[in-house]
């Protein structure tokens, strides 16, 4: 489990509490997006993370 979460770290160059508290309706397959909502970033505004395709395998 915990290489998965290094995996997207390193894929996505996001803060560690960001990917670990990753949840499946912030991320959009179809886009390739991983929305952050304003609750969930350090400065309250919303945040679009694009998702490669080696992000969505792992």
């Amino acid at each position: 489990m915990y290489g998965h979460i290094v995996r997207i770290l390193i894929l996505t160059g996001q803060r560690r509490n960001k990917v670990a508290g990753m949840q499946w309706a912030e991320i959009d397959f179809d886009q390739r997006i991983w929305e952050l909502p304003r609750e969930r970033t350090k400065n309250k505004q919303p945040h679009i993370v694009p998702l490669s395709s080696a992000v969505k395998n792992t």
